[in-house]
């Protein structure tokens, strides 16, 4: 069986198997055949059209008062603690510091006269509020706003690189970068072990 997997993205360099070819965007799709915007076009059986993924809480009441509006889900402030009721709070995750020492706050101390403009920000700088929640260049400052907020210690800078190898491992080998070993060698460094 062959894939044929048209995308548009120029970036993509991950390794797929051998029976995995890239094509650009479709220019035109038939019964069984689908041309391609460079000219060239594949006979398929099999059309799976993929473009992402929805939120959705079922599982919530409205009453809980969360929206989903063009995947941009709200009222959150740094995208865990509901603004309107903040008894609805995720703790801040314990990331390897002693954070427990600490003690906890409510989310309503956290929030208390903080505006949260990172929203316009993002939109300022032409992110669609689809992708609104998306941290991309903005992880440190969050993580480290959040450890503020808190009163805890940041993450260590190693975290964030190790986040980050491992992404570009997962864009460069799809099937194998679950696998990958990492050693922490202090909060700077850390080594790739395999």
């Amino acid at each position: 069986m062959n894939v044929y997997f048209s995308h548009n993205n120029d970036q993509l360099k991950a390794k797929y198997p051998d029976n995995v070819t890239m094509k650009p965007l479709s220019s035109s799709i038939g019964e069984h055949e689908v041309n391609f915007e460079d000219g060239t076009s594949c006979k398929v059986d099999v059309i799976f059209y993929c473009t992402g993924y929805l939120y959705d809480f079922p599982f919530l009441h409205e009453s809980c008062g969360i929206t989903v509006n063009d995947n941009f889900i709200e009222p959150l402030y740094k995208h865990i603690i509901h603004i309107e009721k903040p008894t609805m709070k995720h703790e801040v995750a314990d990331t390897g510091s002693d954070a427990r020492r600490h003690p906890k706050r409510t989310a309503g101390e956290i929030i208390e006269g903080i505006p949260d403009q990172e929203l316009q920000e993002k939109l300022s700088k032409g992110f669609p509020i689809s992708q609104a929640h998306m941290l991309g260049p903005y992880q440190r400052s969050y993580y480290s706003d959040l450890a503020n907020l808190a009163k805890t210690h940041d993450i260590p800078e190693v975290m964030l690189k190790i986040k980050k190898a491992s992404f570009e491992r997962f864009t460069e080998d799809l099937l194998n970068f679950r696998r990958d070993v990492y050693k922490i060698i202090d909060d700077e460094n850390f080594i790739h072990v395999c």
